[in-house]
């Protein structure tokens, strides 16, 4: 003697089932607390001899490609010269001059960086991608203080060096108009 097993009556059975997945759906479209309080900052990733860097592309105007980039007599030499980019001039940055490193790279692109300071251009050899970095996934620069461009670093990455865009949009070495400050400047006597 077998007993039959009744089938549940269908708005019995079809409310359940709803409820259930409603349930799951709700919990799944959850956002974890932690993901929530870091914030993820999109950057451009491009190249300078050797070395990869990132800049936060909200400071990104745009990428100029093949430049050409005029030296400026009596500049800084971190300064690489200048560029007309639609009339306007940029002073463009020798990346590894700021930092440390004097090698420089062919110079195929400049990144042009705006913010609360005029624009300013970032000489690079070439403009690799767009990468999405956490905040925590940034270990902190060099622990000297005293090492050169250090002040220009927000972090480091497994194989990026992340740069501050408002350390290089106000250092004051980029300034291309103050000749006083060069010991080497000597005024026209004419």
């Amino acid at each position: 003697m077998t007993a039959a097993v009744e089938p549940a009556a269908p708005e019995e059975s079809g409310g359940n089932v709803t409820a259930v997945l409603e349930q799951r759906a709700r919990a799944l479209a959850r956002v974890p607390e932690q993901e929530r309080t870091e914030e993820i900052v999109t950057v451009l990733v491009f190249t300078v001899g050797e070395r990869r860097y990132a800049v936060d592309v909200a400071y990104v105007r745009e990428v100029v490609a093949d430049p050409r980039v005029s030296r400026v007599p009596w500049a800084p030499p971190a300064v690489a010269g200048v560029v007309n980019v639609r009339g306007e001039i940029l002073t463009v940055a020798h990346l590894g001059q700021l930092l440390g490193d004097s090698t420089p790279g062919p110079g195929g692109a400049v990144v042009v960086l705006v913010g609360a300071a005029p624009p300013l251009g970032l000489l690079a050899d070439a403009v690799d991608d767009l990468a999405d970095l956490a905040p925590g996934a940034l270990a902190a620069a060099a622990a000297d203080a005293t090492a050169p461009g250090n002040d220009l670093v927000v972090g480091i990455t497994r194989d990026l060096l992340v740069l501050d865009a408002n350390a290089l949009l106000t250092d004051p070495r980029m300034n291309t108009t103050d000749r006083s400050a060069d010991a080497g400047y000597r005024p026209s006597t004419r």
